[in-house]
């Protein structure tokens, strides 16, 4: 199964584009709770509102047991319809790069990955592109932090900003390499603020899914995703990703089972998201 029909399918039976991020920062896990039971739990109490989850994987390599939990989790996603996607932001020269693509996609099996691609483009991509018929990575075009956002829009290759070099790159070169029909295997991340720059993002990279971090804590606003998605194609092309403001409901309500919590801030994010994103402004 082609990469775009697995999130075409979660997307069906999930009816969200919500992805919750599984990061495992001490703040977020409730006392009592280890880091196999807190993942099991996140996702076990949101799952019915999520199409994917996102893992952060340096939060799970502190012990030699993290990426046995890691990949528990993943297969505990999958067996839910749910996509499992690990945010490893991995980049190196070509051997380095396929090691990091085969144990991401292969050893944890995970459906994708997020790729930073920079400064060894080409090489990068290429080691990941052996996966990329039923797998798929999500590449750095455009992030949220503040220091990162000026590094997209100013620096320069020849006159084009570095979101467009990147974005252009993969979008005319890389992803017309690889089978697809609405989708490319290859998608991009990209959280932009503002209407202008979320209708350029989309238009330059019109066939990538767009897994748009930066809602929640960071403050990326979520109205932008309706600048975000793909016009008239059933599956609008955009996933995005809530994670420490969801992980973290549980702590305003302390007399609470936190996972009760947990599930209704995932429901008031999917809401959101689908009023903005899929409904273009419409009651849901």
């Amino acid at each position: 199964m082609l990469f775009e029909d697995k999130v075409k399918a979660a997307y069906k039976e999930a009816g969200s584009i919500l992805c919750v991020g599984l990061d495992p920062l001490p703040e977020v896990i409730p006392p009592k709770y280890d880091l196999k039971e807190w993942a099991r739990q996140m996702v076990e109490s949101t799952y019915d509102f999520a199409l994917a989850f996102k893992a952060n994987f340096s939060g799970y390599i502190g012990s030699g047991k993290d990426l046995d939990i890691l990949k528990e989790t993943c297969k505990f996603v999958k067996e839910k319809g749910r996509l499992f996607i690990v945010d490893s932001k991995a980049n190196d020269v070509g051997f380095t790069a396929a090691e990091y693509a085969r144990r991401y996609l292969k050893e944890i099996d995970a459906d994708a990955c997020t790729v930073n691609a920079l400064p060894w483009l080409n090489d990068v991509i290429d080691s990941f592109t052996p996966y990329l018929d039923e797998k798929g990575i999500f590449v750095l075009v455009y992030t949220t932090s503040p220091n990162s956002e000026m590094f997209w829009l100013n620096a320069r290759i020849g006159n084009l900003p570095m979101w467009k070099y990147v974005g252009l790159k993969i979008a005319n070169e890389f992803s017309q390499k690889l089978p697809k029909q609405d989708y490319s295997s290859i998608g991009i991340v990209a959280g932009p603020r503002d209407r202008e720059l979320a209708e350029e993002i989309r238009s330059v990279c019109d066939t990538q899914i767009i897994l748009a971090p930066g809602l929640g804590v960071q403050g990326v606003p979520v109205e932008v995703l309706k600048y975000l998605k793909k016009e008239g194609a059933l599956f609008p092309g955009i996933i995005g990703n809530v994670g420490r403001d969801i992980a973290g409901e549980w702590k305003k309500y302390p007399e609470e089972d936190p996972f009760e919590a947990v599930r209704r801030k995932a429901e008031e994010w999917n809401k959101k998201i689908l009023k903005e994103a899929v409904y273009g402004g419409s009651k849901v």
